[in-house]
């Protein structure tokens, strides 16, 4: 649950708020909560409200996001920081069937739950899926790396990442979080294909101190992305370490030989700062190795340091 909890009204012992649940009589279990959760009356808690009859086990609230320290349930819920809540270790040391490690293959990996380690809270893998409606759906590409993925419609991840409750605990505005997940790694590159079918990805954000950035990480030799714009990004690359390279591109931060990025468009900015050893960037990709055409970028690059 990631949803604002707000109760105002006259003072009532019989007000219950909580970030997942006010009251409960149920059995709840391996869940978590981190909207914001407020009442200036009644029984509040980060988690749930009043526990009244069943049980909660195994589930957790974001003690930061939700602005609650103390939540009802008992120990089988407990308040973590936003920081542990990115860390498979929360919840994995409890059962959850949760994994960060992405498949090599064109199937999503077995589990219920992803999480980005140290970039996202867990995603629930039955979110997975190759046909691409939505902003999570988008990030879990990142979890099947020879997935054959495409746009169902334009994807705007402006409200997720201006949300400091959702999964990557982002909040554009104020500069806090990361932002959104790059897909494919310098170990793990990305070999599957997308074909956005003519739609965009808007206001992708990036604000990170580690390379690559860019919708896609680093690609590998058989990767195909067509028919796509990245629109209205906005990558920020601080850079920590001198004696690094640094991969950015707004739609790949470096596409290896025998990638083929076709059709593609790219708007917004980068920017790069810190000192570094060389810096590969640019629109469309920031080292380039891969086969383009048919391609324009609107990107505004600046490097300071």
């Amino acid at each position: 649950s990631t949803g604002t909890v707000i109760a105002n009204g006259v003072a009532n012992t019989a007000v219950y708020v909580g970030g997942f649940a006010g009251e409960n009589k149920s059995l709840i279990s391996n869940s978590y909560s981190t909207g914001k959760v407020y009442s200036i009356t009644g029984n509040v808690g980060g988690f749930l409200g009043m526990l009244t009859s069943g049980s909660v086990s195994y589930s957790f609230w974001d003690k930061d996001s939700s602005g609650m320290q103390t939540s009802a349930g008992g120990s089988g819920v407990v308040g973590k920081t936003t920081v542990e809540m990115q860390q498979k270790n929360t919840f994995s040391s409890v059962g959850w069937s949760i994994t960060n490690s992405p498949s090599i293959s064109p199937s999503k990996p077995a589990g219920d739950w992803f999480i980005f380690e140290g970039s996202t809270r867990p995603v629930l893998l039955s979110e997975w899926s190759t046909s691409i409606s939505t902003p999570h759906q988008l990030q879990l590409m990142g979890t099947a790396l020879k997935g054959n993925y495409t746009l169902s419609n334009t994807v705007d991840l402006g409200e997720v990442l201006n949300n400091s409750a959702d999964i990557w605990a982002t909040n554009r505005s104020s500069a806090v979080g990361s932002g959104f997940v790059t897909i494919g790694t310098n170990s793990l590159n990305f070999a599957g294909a997308l074909n956005g079918q003519r739609y965009s990805i808007v206001n992708l954000y990036m604000n990170t101190t580690n390379s690559p950035v860019g919708l896609f990480g680093y690609t590998a030799s058989g990767a195909t992305i067509q028919n796509v714009g990245v629109v209205d990004a906005n990558l920020i690359y601080n850079n920590t370490n001198s004696t690094a390279d640094v991969y950015a591109g707004g739609i790949v931060g470096s596409a290896n030989a025998g990638t083929v990025l076709s059709n593609v468009f790219s708007t917004g900015t980068i920017a790069i700062t810190g000192n570094f050893n060389t810096g590969y960037v640019g629109g469309i990709a920031g080292s380039n190795a891969a086969t383009i055409s048919n391609a324009y970028s609107g990107v505004n690059i600046t490097a300071t340091g």
